[in-house]
Parts: C-alpha cells; sequence; structure tokens
C-alpha cells in the first residue's frame, strides 16, 4: 500500500535524520568543483533578497551550514533552521572551523512548523531542500508565514522541464530497466513529477517541481515573483568519475548560469519572491 502524505512526512524525517545522508549529499554537492557556480550565484541571490547589512536572514534547512555562511560573508546575519540533529551538528562543527559560530543562530526545527513569528524576517532562502518534503504546500505557506511584508524568498527547487530530467533521468530509468534493477517510477502530480523511495530507515521525497505551479502557489500565498534564473543546469557530475569530463560539465553549468541561460532548460531554478 502506497504511503499517505503523513507517513511519507515521518518517514521522510527518519531518513533525513540520520548523518550518513547529510555527509553523502555534502560529498556530492559542495565540493571544491562547485565553489565558484554557488558563489557567483550566491551573488545573484543576495542582491536579490536586498537585506541590509547586519540583518537577520532565515536560512530553511540550512543544513551543514555551507551556503548559510555565503550569506554571512555577503553581510547578512543567518537564522538557520533544520530539523535534523544530525545536520545541526555537521553545522556547529563547519561554523567553529569557519570562524563564523557567533555569525549564525541555528534552531531546530520543521519546515511544516517554523518556531518563529508571523513576519519574523525580510529576508529568507530554502535552498534544495523543499524537493524532499512530502507537504510541500505546508511548507511553501510556512516560508511566506514568517516572511515579513515587502520582504523576499529565494527558493532553489529542480526543475521539470530541463533536459537533465527529459534526457538523463529517463536514461538512467531506462539502464536499470535493461540490467533488471529496481526503478522508482515517477508520479504526476500538480506540484511537478515525484519520486517516492522507500528506504531501509525510512523514505525520501525526490521531486522535479512544476515551476509554474510553484509561482502559482506562492502567488496564492502573497508571494508575487521578482525573478527566475537557472543555477545548475545539469548534475550529471555526480556520476562521472574525477577527470577531464566531470571538470567540463561544472565549466558548463558555470557558463551556463554566468551567460543567464533559460531556466526552463535547466535543472536547478532559483526563484525569487516579494511578500505583499
Amino acid at each position: 500500500m502506497e504511503a499517505g502524505r503523513d507517513d511519507r512526512d515521518r518517514l521522510s524525517s527518519a531518513f533525513l535524520g540520520d548523518d550518513a545522508i547529510h555527509g553523502e549529499w555534502d560529498a556530492d554537492f559542495l565540493g571544491a568543483d562547485l565553489e565558484p557556480l554557488y558563489e557567483s550565484l550566491f551573488d545573484r541571490i543576495a542582491r536579490g533578497l536586498a537585506f541590509a547589512p547586519g540583518e537577520r536572514v532565515l536560512d530553511a534547512g540550512c543544513g551543514s551550514c555551507i551556503h548559510a555562511a555565503r550569506l554571512v560573508r555577503r553581510g547578512a546575519r543567518v537564522v538557520g533552521v533544520d530539523f535534523s540533529r544530525a545536520a545541526l551538528a555537521r553545522a556547529g562543527g563547519f561554523l567553529g572551523r569557519a570562524g563564523l559560530r557567533g555569525r549564525v543562530e541555528l534552531h531546530q526545527g520543521s519546515l511544516l512548523a517554523l518556531p518563529f513569528r508571523d513576519a519574523s524576517f525580510r529576508a529568507a532562502s530554502c535552498w534544495g531542500v523543499l524537493m524532499h518534503v512530502p507537504d510541500l504546500e505546508s511548507a511553501l505557506a510556512e516560508l511566506a508565514r514568517v516572511v515579513a511584508p515587502g520582504g523576499r524568498l529565494a527558493i532553489m527547487e529542480n526543475n521539470v522541464t530541463s533536459l537533465h530530467h527529459r534526457v538523463w533521468d529517463r536514461a538512467i530509468r531506462a539502464a536499470k530497466r535493461l540490467l533488471g534493477r529496481p526503478v522508482h517510477e515517477w508520479r504526476r502530480t500538480p506540484r511537478g513529477l515525484e519520486e517516492w523511495r522507500e528506504e531501509a530507515h525510512g523514505g525520501l521525497m525526490v521531486r522535479r517541481a512544476d515551476q509554474d505551479w510553484l509561482a502559482a502557489r506562492c502567488g496564492g500565498l502573497g508571494l508575487a515573483p521578482r525573478e527566475r534564473f537557472a543555477s545548475q543546469f545539469t548534475e550529471l557530475y555526480v556520476n562521472l568519475p574525477e577527470g577531464a569530463l566531470r571538470r567540463a560539465v561544472h565549466a558548463w553549468n558555470r557558463r551556463y548560469a554566468a551567460r543567464d541561460g533559460d531556466p526552463r532548460l535547466a535543472l536547478g531554478n532559483v526563484a525569487i519572491f516579494e511578500k505583499h
């Protein structure tokens, strides 16, 4: 029987509470080869959020706080929140090593019930988190709730119209079927295409978001779209060994973002909204 949304939230929390998955993601998505791309993207995100020097900025789903540190270096006083104690332990260690412990305030809490009052922040960022939240509608409502009128929210989500999804995701599934390996099927929903993975210690939602649905949903919560731009064109590098081909993929991602490539073709999309 397919798990309901409440069960998925519980199973997802169990899986994402394990330190191992955070270590795996940090290794895959926070390597040195990605630093130039992330630095350029966070320059643009910081400009889009338009926070004043020393202003409190929410990092929702802060994980190990490597992206929070980018906001700090651009003048923010970051408030990081994550439900995972394992992720927060990683964040504490990283911030200590980086000399930023006093510049980031850490809280444990769920995106489904953020531990902050209404309109607490004039700027907030949520990077690559919502794609793993089964109850996306509730998470978006909570983000909208804590952003003050006139404030801004930056969301980075994967994109269902990307070439990566239309070509690479499908190729991987076809290869698995040929090899007789299990394949998690995508399920079409208004939110986009969703894949629910049952894991030994829980479950994981993986979503390629429908960006038009996301913009419309945010609009209904009083969040008007200001801009949308490409982040990573592809995450193909995750499946490649170290070497020239992997470096070429990173170079292409940097070039595509720098030239303001069409976000509809890119896997990673950043959308910035302003609260009415």
